[in-house]
């Protein structure tokens, strides 16, 4: 770091300099030896001042600039608005009406209320075939098992008879007329 030399002021420590105007990444310095005030920048990495700011979570010099790292307020609540104030930091307030995922695959229709997603309604994983078992999973949703071999089921054609479950389909035999 260089130092830019001001007039001779007879300084005896670096509160002496305080008047000296300097930048966020610049500090105030007494030359003991002279009794010189002068400035001097801040190395890349050092901290950097300014003023209280909650929603500020790094200051750091870097190339004599003051770069700075804002806080990320992320609830992870699609049904609130995420801010943040200086002076108190992240808050969130309920969103507007809206659709949202709750993150169940089992409902849809879910909807914002008050900064919650409530679902609308269920999921119908019925697949109209008797001969299966159908489920839903809140993670990867509706799934169909098929039922045991032999199981009574009804193909709903006239011309067979003895209908049962196979393999999750329902077949039967041939009525002779």
């Amino acid at each position: 770091p260089g130092t830019d030399i001001a007039a001779p002021t007879g300084c005896k420590g670096n509160a002496d300099c305080s008047n000296l105007v300097i930048g966020v990444c610049e500090m105030a310095k007494c030359d003991l030896p002279t009794g010189i005030c002068g400035v001097t920048t801040l190395a890349d990495g050092e901290t950097c001042g300014g003023p209280s700011d909650l929603c500020i979570s790094a200051r750091v010099c870097q190339s004599g600039v003051c770069q700075v790292t804002f806080v990320v307020c992320e609830d992870g609540n699609a049904c609130t608005v995420d801010t943040c104030d200086p002076a108190v930091g992240c808050q969130s307030a309920p969103a507007p009406p809206g659709l949202c995922d709750d993150g169940d695959a089992c409902t849809s229709g879910s909807t914002c209320v008050a900064g919650q997603c409530k679902p609308a309604a269920s999921v119908n994983c019925d697949d109209k075939n008797p001969c299966t078992s159908d489920v839903c999973d809140k993670v990867t949703g509706c799934a169909s098992t098929p039922v045991a071999d032999g199981g009574q089921c009804d193909d709903g054609k006239v011309c067979t008879e003895s209908d049962a479950c196979k393999g999750g389909v329902c077949t039967g035999a041939i009525k002779s007329c």
